[in-house]
């Protein structure tokens, strides 16, 4: 029993003398476990707070964005109004230029037809033809014109 004893004592010596190292220990350990997890917690709540700004900031530039978005569509209907506008007014003009165009072709037309019709500027003006006003059977006028030849007017030799 002694001897019992005796280890009892031993183990016991043991356990007070290695129990508070061991304890120690493990407590160290733990508390660097807990100043690793503490750290890692700040560094989520910092990188959580980051996330939430940046979204934030994401939300307002969309805003700006869709802003934007909205006046380039804005301006490409204007852009198109004013396109629009310009074909009609260059459709106006260019109509303006014919009726005025057809206007002076209406003109010569007329003085060229008057000019013709003077005997005087044929004779003059076509030596090598001779022309003649008949009428038609059913009252119509016209103008026959009969090429002469050369004119045999003497040169200069």
């Amino acid at each position: 029993m002694e001897t019992k004893i005796k280890m009892q004592n031993d183990i016991m010596e043991s356990i007070k003398k290695n129990l508070p190292e061991q304890v120690a220990g493990e407590l160290k350990s733990v508390l660097e476990e807990y100043g690793r997890l503490k750290k890692v917690e700040k560094d989520r709540d910092d990188i959580t707070a980051k996330y939430c700004s940046i979204a934030e900031e994401l939300e307002k530039l969309n805003k700006i964005l869709d802003g934007y978005r909205s006046r380039e569509k804005e301006l490409a209907d204007w852009e198109k109004a004013v396109q629009e506008r310009e074909n009609k007014a260059e459709i106006n003009e260019l109509k303006i230029l014919l009726k005025a165009s057809d206007t002076v072709n209406e003109r010569v037309m007329g003085f060229v037809d008057a000019l013709m019709r003077n005997t005087t500027y044929r004779k003059d003006a076509f030596p090598h033809t001779l022309s003649e006003n008949l009428c038609t059977d059913n009252g119509n006028y016209y103008t026959k014109t009969m090429v002469l030849g050369e004119d045999t007017k003497n040169t200069a030799e």
